[in-house]
């Protein structure tokens, strides 16, 4: 869902039709149900007949836009906001929540900066046209923006916890900490149940014994917390202030009761992902990538960092962009869905699965995948030669990298397998990574992550240059060098300053990646190495290396 998009309130009844009026405030009442529940095809079918009797009613219109962002169709809600600030005589709700769709969507950033200005500049000044406006201009990688229209909106409604939790947010994109900490404490203070507001304010700095939330955490957890979500969130803010303060076994106890609580209810099985990385390896053979070697797209732009998340990705990014040719333009998830998107098209069936999806993706034109890549991305250099695409899982794609973009440069960021595994696990992702939440799963999928980069190496011989994290930490610059000349860039002493780097950072490494280099991660599993065995057991017998 949108950040700031709230139900827009009004009443149906009129004098010349009161029976229909009530009628359809009754319908739209359940149809609000539905969609607080999540019951999303039951709300979609009250949108539409809401709109069957009257379709011409701005808050329905919203309404069923409020459906279609829920579902993620970002098309028919576009148009559902469109039309209901059409329709309004109070358009700038609908407006702000139209902008808010279209910074979503790549190419339509500046339609939706346009629109939040021109609300900004005619409308009323109220705080939850500021929240908006700062939500779009994030959106659309206008941090310094956005954080200064969140502090405007505080200014008019400094008691709105999610006013102040989003301020919070944009001031730790910029590397602002202490603010961060401050407006997300106030976040906290303000309703107790932001448990967002409480992960952030963990977050943002070391804990210390002398300056931490153990007790409060503690506190709340044995007086109840409501909601599984909230639960697990309290228990992941524990296990992180036990760990800054030493407490290793108390860490991990809190840890994993917030894995299991996680884990419970997901449908992933992580046979599935274990199963598309063997057909990758089977699809993209030696032999198979020997008899394609026409050139595909011979743009040299991308930098491609990739590998298991948590390696230290973030860190590498900062300090190739340090070198000034390069924008680090983050974690892009372009390549992953038009992937898929022309292979299912090509092969007109929406129901592949994931390894039919790997096989047909062999017979894609590659340098037309290229191209439409570049097409995508490339304005994220923002007028420089290179830009950074950091999306870990594109790991996966390496044999399609080679084929569709061979000028391309890939960088494979490694670490201690139980270092990365134990980093996994620890780590609260908004998305993705489901594996993470059960060691046994984390052990299955890194084995069969490693067999795949053996067999990247061993069919792309030279295209992959591997940094290792911990050699990283301790020699900057010869690593440093390395990627630089794998990179084809000239060397600028600036990559070793690179924490001076104003860029925003929107990773969970945010906060990380604004201090200079430190050691303090390397072999942190070694606290952890008993409640780690069975992890270790399965790495083992999969071949991983771990001395």
């Amino acid at each position: 869902m949108l950040e700031s998009v709230a139900p827009i309130q009004g009443n149906f009844v009129s004098a010349d039709q009161p029976s229909q009026g009530k009628d359809l405030n009754a319908l739209l009442q359940r149809g609000e149900q539905e969609l607080a529940r999540g019951h999303l095809k039951e709300a979609e079918a009250a949108a539409l007949n809401l709109l069957r009797l009257n379709n011409s009613n701005p808050i329905l219109i919203g309404f069923a836009g409020r459906v279609y962002i829920a579902q993620e169709n970002w098309e028919r809600a576009e148009k559902c906001f469109r039309r209901a600030a059409e329709m309004a005589t109070d358009s700038s709700p609908y407006l702000m929540t139209l902008a808010e769709i279209l910074a979503r969507l790549r190419g339509r950033a500046d339609e939706a900066l346009a629109i939040a200005e021109k609300v900004l500049a005619t409308q009323p000044k109220e705080p939850r046209i500021f929240m908006s406006a700062g939500t779009i201009f994030s959106k659309a990688e206008h941090y310094e923006r956005a954080y200064d229209l969140f502090k405007q909106g505080l200014d008019l409604d400094p008691d709105n916890s999610q006013l102040n939790y989003m301020t919070a947010t944009s001031a730790r994109f910029l590397g602002e900490l202490e603010a961060a900490e401050r407006y997300a404490d106030a976040a906290v203070r303000l309703d107790p149940e932001n448990y967002e507001g409480l992960f952030l304010r963990s977050d943002v700095r070391k804990q210390t014994p002398e300056s931490n939330h153990i007790a409060e955490i503690e506190a709340r957890l044995s007086h109840g917390v409501k909601g599984r979500e909230s639960q697990f969130h309290h228990h992941y803010v524990l296990a992180k202030e036990y760990e800054d303060i030493g407490e290793y076994a108390r860490s991990f106890q809190s840890l994993k009761a917030g894995a299991d609580l996680r884990r419970q209810g997901m449908a992933y099985q992580v046979e599935h992902d274990v199963a598309v990385m063997d057909t990758l390896r089977e699809v993209f053979s030696e032999t198979f990538i020997a008899q394609n070697q026409n050139p595909g797209c011979t743009d040299k732009g991308p930098i491609f960092i990739l590998g298991m998340p948590r390696t230290g990705t973030t860190l590498l990014e900062r300090i190739i962009a340090s070198q000034g040719e390069v924008t680090a333009a983050g974690e892009l998830n372009e390549l992953s869905l038009m992937i898929s998107h022309i292979v299912r098209s090509r092969s007109k069936n929406p129901k592949l699965s994931k390894p039919e999806l790997v096989r047909e993706s062999s017979l894609l034109d590659f340098k037309k995948l290229g191209e439409t890549y570049i097409g995508a991305t490339q304005d994220m250099a923002r007028g420089k030669p290179y830009w950074i695409d950091k999306m870990p899982i594109n790991f996966l794609y390496c044999g399609l990298i080679h084929l569709a973009l061979p000028n391309a440069r890939m960088i494979n960021m490694v670490r201690h397998p139980l270092d990365t595994c134990y980093a996994n696990y620890k780590m609260l992702f908004n998305a993705g990574a489901p594996y993470s939440y059960s060691l046994e799963d984390l052990g299955k999928y890194y084995v069969a992550y490693h067999k795949l980069m053996q067999h990247w190496q061993k069919v792309l011989p030279g295209k992959i240059h591997v940094v290792q994290y911990e050699a990283l930490t301790a020699d900057l610059e010869t690593v440093a060098r390395g990627a630089l000349d794998h990179c084809q860039l000239d060397w600028n002493s600036a990559v070793l300053e690179f924490h001076k780097n104003k860029t925003a950072s929107t990773t969970a490494s945010a906060a990380q990646v604004r201090q200079p280099l430190y050691q303090s991660s390397v072999e942190r599993w070694k606290h952890y190495a008993t409640e780690l065995q069975p992890l270790r057991e399965i790495l083992e017998a999969g071949g991983v290396p771990l001395n």
